[in-house]
C-alpha cells in the first residue's frame, strides 16, 4: 500500500514536471537557440537539476532532436558537447550575426531594454565583447531626435550603457508623447477643415 509520504513525493514531482513544462518550451530548430539554451540552464538552476545533458534532450523535437540523435553515446552524456552542436546547428552564424547588428535599429513601440538585450545577444554571436562598440550601436540606432540629444550629452563617452539606457528610456517616452500630441493636433485641424466645408 502506498504510504501517505509516497503519495506526497509523487504529487511534488508531478507538480514539478508541470511547472518545467509551462516554463520550457520544447525546442525544434525554430526561433533562437540561444535564448532558448539559457531557459533551460536557468528552470534547472531554479530546480536544483544538475542533469542538463538528460534535460536538454527531454525538450527537444524534430530538427533539434535529430542533431542530438547524431552524437555519439559518449557526448550524450556531456551538457556541453550538446549544447555544442545545437548551437553550431542553429544559431546564427558571426558573420550572420554581426550583419543584423549593423542594420538592427530600435522599432516603434519596442522596448528600449528589449532593444539593448537584442544588441547584445547578436554583438555576443558575432563575438564582440567591447562595450563602447555597443554604445555606438545602441546610440545611433534609436530614431533620430533621441540619438542627436544623447550624443550632445557631456559625459556620454564615459556613462554605463545602463545609465545611457535610463536617459534613453525617458527620451523615447518623450518622442512618443510628443508623436501622439502631434497626430491628435493633425486630427483636430482635419476635423475643423471638415466642418468649415460642411457650413459653406
Amino acid at each position: 500500500t502506498l504510504n501517505l509520504r509516497t503519495v506526497l513525493l509523487a504529487c511534488t514531482s508531478y507538480r514539478g514536471l508541470v511547472m518545467e513544462r509551462e516554463m520550457i518550451k520544447t525546442f525544434d530548430g525554430s526561433g533562437d537557440v540561444t535564448v532558448w539554451l539559457q531557459k533551460v540552464k536557468l528552470v534547472a538552476e531554479l530546480r536544483k537539476l544538475t542533469q542538463l545533458e538528460a534535460l536538454i534532450p527531454l525538450y527537444s523535437e524534430g530538427a533539434a532532436f535529430s542533431v542530438y540523435n547524431e552524437l555519439s553515446e559518449d557526448d550524450k552524456k556531456v551538457a556541453a558537447k550538446i549544447e555544442e552542436c545545437l548551437l553550431r546547428a542553429f544559431a546564427q552564424s558571426m558573420f550572420s550575426a554581426f550583419d543584423t547588428l549593423r542594420s538592427r535599429s530600435w522599432k516603434a513601440g519596442e522596448a528600449v531594454d528589449v532593444y539593448l538585450a537584442d544588441l547584445r545577444r547578436l554583438a555576443g554571436l558575432a563575438g564582440i565583447h567591447d562595450e563602447a562598440f555597443i554604445r555606438c550601436s545602441f546610440v545611433c540606432g534609436l530614431p533620430l531626435d533621441v540619438s542627436v540629444q544623447l550624443r550632445a550629452a557631456a559625459q556620454i563617452g564615459t556613462m554605463t550603457l545602463a545609465a545611457i539606457a535610463d536617459q534613453a528610456r525617458v527620451l523615447v517616452a518623450e518622442l512618443g508623447r510628443e508623436q501622439v500630441h502631434s497626430a491628435l493636433a493633425a486630427v483636430k485641424v482635419g476635423d475643423q477643415r471638415m466642418m468649415a466645408g460642411r457650413d459653406r
